[in-house]
Formats: structure tokens, C-alpha cells, sequence
């Protein structure tokens, strides 16, 4: 449970709740499809400004502004 919170502060996202599909030591474990969309700017913001604030010291975000569609190289 701890890694799926990080991986969703990190701006993935459950698609689907998978009850006793991977097996590990023998037995059947419960596990999530997770996704990352690029074209979400609403949760890559908050995403970024998560992992901003947390990555580097006494750092805090007020604000980000979203540049592009997200499909831009």
C-alpha cells in the first residue's frame, strides 16, 4: 500500500483492481493495473510539485504554469 500511494503521488493512476492475479511464494496476491498519462496536465502538475517539494530541501512550490499541450518536443 505505501508504494501504490507514492506511485500515485507521482501522478499514476489505478485503471483496474486485479484480486489474486500475480503469484508470489506460492500464492495468489491481489495487485492494480496502474497508468501514467503525459496528457494529463492536471495531475502532472501535482505530480511535479510533489516530487519537487520532497526531492529538494526546503523547497516550496506556489505555483506552476502549464506551457503547451503537453504533445509539444
Amino acid at each position: 500500500p505505501r508504494a501504490i500511494r507514492a506511485y500515485q503521488k507521482s501522478g499514476f493512476r489505478i485503471i483496474e483492481d486485479l484480486p489474486e492475479h500475480e503469484l508470489h511464494e506460492g500464492k495468489k496476491e491481489d495487485c492494480y493495473l496502474m497508468e501514467y498519462r503525459y496528457d494529463d496536465n492536471a495531475t502532472n502538475v501535482k505530480a511535479m510539485k510533489y516530487l519537487i517539494e520532497h526531492y529538494f530541501d526546503n523547497f516550496k512550490v506556489d505555483s506552476i504554469e502549464i506551457i503547451g499541450s503537453g504533445y509539444d518536443s
